[in-house]
C-alpha cells in the first residue's frame, strides 16, 4: 500500500469523525488488480486487493468508484456496507474510433489475460453497428521456448485496435505493434486505461510503429 492510499485512509476517518452522512472514495486505478493474475489462476487467492478493500471497508467507505478494475472479483471482496462500482470506459472509445473510419478492424488482446476485456470492447463497437474480428497474442511453446504468437483473425490490409488496462511494460506491447504490422495490418492503434509507463516504457511506444495511441487515464 503506497502513501496515498493511507492518505485516502486518513481523510476517510476524518470525515466519519466529522459524522459525515456518507462517504464515497473515488479511486481510478485500484492498486493490485493486475499483478497477482497469474495467483488467482491457480487457487483464486487475491490478497494484497482483499487486503485494500477489508481497509477501505473498515474504515467506513459507503462507496468505491473504480475505473476498468483488472479483475470482477474485487467487487466481491467489499462486504454489502460498500457498494464497489466498476466502470467499464470500452464504450466511451468507440465514437472516436468511428471517426477515423476505421477498415475491417480487428480487436486484439495483448495477451491471454485480456480477451475478456478485448470481448466487450467488441460488443461496444457491434452496438454502433461496427462488425470486428478478433485477435489475441497467446503464450506458445516453442523449440522448448516460450514465446508470444498471434492467433485469430488475418491482419493483413485490415485496421487493428489493441485494447490493454495497463501499460507497464512499453517494450512489449511495442513487440506485440510490431508484429502486426509485419502482417501486414494497415493501422494499429492503441487504446489503453491506465498508463504506468514504467521505465522507457513511452519512449519504447513512441518509438514503435503505431500509427495513434489513446490512454484514458
Amino acid at each position: 500500500m503506497c502513501i496515498r492510499d493511507r492518505e485516502l485512509l486518513f481523510m476517510v476517518s476524518t470525515l466519519r469523525r466529522s459524522s459525515a452522512r456518507s462517504i464515497t472514495a473515488l479511486i481510478p486505478y485500484f492498486a493490485y488488480t493486475i499483478h497477482n493474475q497469474s495467483e488467482i489462476e491457480e487457487n483464486g487467492s487475491f490478497h494484497p486487493a482483499a487486503d485494500i478493500a477489508r481497509m477501505l471497508d473498515e474504515m467506513g467507505v459507503d462507496r468505491v468508484i473504480s475505473i476498468q478494475l483488472g479483475v470482477p472479483q474485487v467487487q466481491g471482496y467489499f462486504s454489502p456496507n460498500c457498494l464497489c462500482i466498476n466502470v467499464d470506459v470500452a464504450p466511451m472509445c468507440v465514437p472516436y474510433f468511428e471517426s477515423k473510419k476505421l477498415k475491417n478492424l480487428v480487436v486484439v488482446s495483448p495477451s491471454k489475460r485480456g480477451i475478456l476485456k478485448t470481448e466487450s470492447l467488441r460488443e461496444a463497437f457491434s452496438r454502433h453497428d461496427i462488425l470486428t474480428e478478433a485477435g489475441a497474442f497467446l503464450k506458445v511453446i516453442e523449440d522448448d521456448v516460450k514465446i508470444q504468437e498471434y492467433m485469430g483473425a488475418n491482419v493483413e490490409g485490415k485496421d487493428c485496435l489493441i485494447f490493454d488496462d495497463v501499460i507497464k511494460d512499453g517494450q512489449k506491447l511495442a513487440d506485440r505493434i510490431n508484429h502486426l504490422k509485419k502482417m501486414g495490418a494497415r493501422k494499429v492503434y492503441l487504446f489503453a486505461v491506465h498508463a504506468l509507463f514504467t521505465g522507457k516504457s513511452l519512449m519504447q511506444l513512441h518509438n514503435s510503429e503505431v500509427d495513434l495511441s489513446l490512454i484514458h487515464i
